[in-house]
């Protein structure tokens, strides 16, 4: 990544009063779409790990596609 890619991704984080670079973010969360075989999974532990919010459906990876109702009743209970 360029050094001036960089410097905007964190004036971008920074201009919405989040963190960036290990730092906490609020409001963050990760969806695992639990029908699907892919590296994800790996990834979900991280989160779970950080602390993030946390939510399995089972779906393909297309989750607004699978189950838009849930994807979006979940979504609206995170805001």
């Amino acid at each position: 990544m360029s050094a001036r890619r960089r410097d905007l991704r964190h004036r971008f984080f920074h201009a919405r009063g989040a963190s960036y670079h290990g730092a906490d973010i609020a409001k963050i969360g990760f969806i695992m779409a639990s029908g699907f075989e892919g590296p994800f999974g790996q990834f979900y532990a991280v989160a779970r790990a950080r602390g993030w919010r946390q939510a399995e459906l089972a779906c393909g990876h297309d989750v607004m596609l699978d189950m838009p109702n849930e994807l979006a009743a979940l979504l609206l209970q995170w805001t």
